[in-house]
């Protein structure tokens, strides 16, 4: 895996409130490089112990919105009940 192809930056196009529930996230890969990609998302005050890490940690795929010739464009859509997500 091309390690330094991967790129995302949170305050930028690449993590953008859609709607006033929905962020959208997005992350860029090297062309063809990696078959599947996850956000894993976590509530990071239901976290007291490692036990609860499980219970309140979310793995969401991602699919390919676009690619060019050098490079694929993740994008996953999600939401929090309380707005907060790490």
């Amino acid at each position: 895996m091309n390690t330094a192809a991967i790129y995302h930056r949170s305050e930028s196009e690449f993590a953008y409130l859609h709607t006033p529930e929905k962020l959208h996230i997005r992350l860029k890969t090297a062309k063809n490089d990696v078959r599947e990609v996850f956000l894993v998302q976590i509530d990071p005050f239901k976290l007291w112990g490692e036990w609860y890490k499980n219970i309140f940690q979310k793995k969401i795929s991602m699919k390919i919105i676009a690619s060019t010739d050098m490079d694929d464009f993740w994008q996953v859509e999600t939401g929090e009940e309380h707005k907060r997500l790490f």
